[in-house]
């Protein structure tokens, strides 16, 4: 009887212990969900700091590639302001000589 007593103890220990496993068990896994939510939350603000710096970077690039694009057309308007200029000169000129003959 006595042997039967210590089966059936060590059994519910036995039960008892596995029982505590599972729910330990368990335990871990919801804190791994709950790490891993963390993480993909984390990562998804990552993202969206680094598109918001790459955008900046791009916009910033973007400026200064038509600042320069502006600057290289006012410098070829001048030019051509110039050359019509000069060439409006000789060209009244050349009218005037024509009537006055």
């Amino acid at each position: 009887m006595e042997k039967l007593e210590t089966i059936l103890h060590a059994e519910e220990a036995s039960r008892r212990a596995v029982s505590n496993a599972r729910a330990h068990a368990r335990d871990l896994l919801k804190e791994a969900r709950t790490e891993v939510e963390l993480i993909a939350v984390e990562a998804d603000r990552d993202a969206v700091e680094q598109a918001a710096e790459i955008r900046s970077r791009m916009l910033r690039d973007a400026e200064i590639t038509i600042s320069a694009i502006e600057r290289e057309a006012e410098a070829e308007l001048d030019r051509v302001v110039q050359q019509a200029e000069s060439r409006f000169d000789g060209a009244i000129d050349a009218v005037a000589d024509a009537l006055a003959r």
